[in-house]
């Protein structure tokens, strides 16, 4: 996209996504200020889509998205040239054998969930089947579709609810996390750096704030907007303040005056 224009970003979804692959039920985005518009908003409106967004500063909400463009990169590295400027010109062959590839999780390629079908790659066209194998009588071909779609939508479903499942079992072990009640004060977490400011040196923990209400299990909303308004923080980034108490304090009056005297 020349421009990440709340205008451009709402034209680009009408004239890439929906008549190509028709409206969404839901669309799941970061916060930026193209997707948070009021356009964009009518937009969903208008289509009867439900705009949903990730948690502030916490990319694990996307983590599909986040995991395919390390997969891309990780692709691209191999192909472009030492100054890295011919990065783009790359993205079609790359993905082409991206969705030409088994998918780990759906055991399935992507063209074969899109398409039902596996596309023609330059190594089909050298090694090219005989004709005679590839005749299929049209009620053949339909029967051979159907039976594609009918194990696609059946075993994809249970392979991504599997994988997912054992994703959250083994992420879960290294969890821990605070649970947190209206107006409890706690500090935020917020990883933005200063320029000229070391970041070995610079507190990213800003606070106290007040929680002023619990929207799920791990998802809290915080009076911690720079105007003082509510934004929504999830607990990874919230730790609850813990009252300074001297030592004398903790001591009763009576033994506090004993030890004057």
């Amino acid at each position: 996209m020349p421009n990440m224009e709340a205008k451009k970003v709402a034209k680009i979804m009408v004239e890439e996504v929906f008549v190509r692959l028709g409206t969404p039920r839901i669309i799941h985005s970061y916060q930026g200020r193209q997707f948070e518009s009021e356009l964009f908003r009518e937009e969903c409106r208008l289509f009867h889509i439900q705009k949903i967004r990730t948690t502030a500063y916490h990319p694990q909400s996307d983590g599909m998205v986040e995991r395919f463009n390390r997969t891309l990169t990780s692709m691209l590295s191999a192909f472009v040239q030492e100054n890295q400027t011919d990065w783009d010109e790359h993205i079609p062959y790359v993905m082409m054998a991206y969705r030409s590839a088994e998918h780990k999780f759906t055991q399935f390629t992507p063209n074969m969930l899109m398409l039902v079908r596996e596309t023609t790659l330059p190594l089909d066209l050298q090694y090219e089947m005989p004709e005679h194998m590839k005749i299929e009588t049209p009620n053949e071909w339909f029967c051979i579709l159907q039976e594609r779609l009918d194990r696609a939508h059946n075993v994809v479903p249970q392979h991504i609810e599997d994988a997912m499942n054992r994703q959250k079992k083994y992420h879960d072990l290294k969890m821990s996390w605070e649970k947190f009640k209206k107006g409890d004060k706690v500090f935020v977490y917020f990883p933005q750096r200063k320029v000229g400011c070391s970041p070995k040196l610079t507190s990213f923990w800003r606070g106290p704030f007040e929680v002023l209400e619990q929207w799920s299990d791990v998802l809290y909303a915080v009076n911690c907007d720079r105007k003082g308004e509510k934004q929504i923080i999830h607990c990874d980034r919230m730790r609850k303040k813990k009252e300074q108490v001297l030592n004398f304090e903790c001591d009763a009056p009576e033994a506090r005056d004993e030890s004057i005297l």
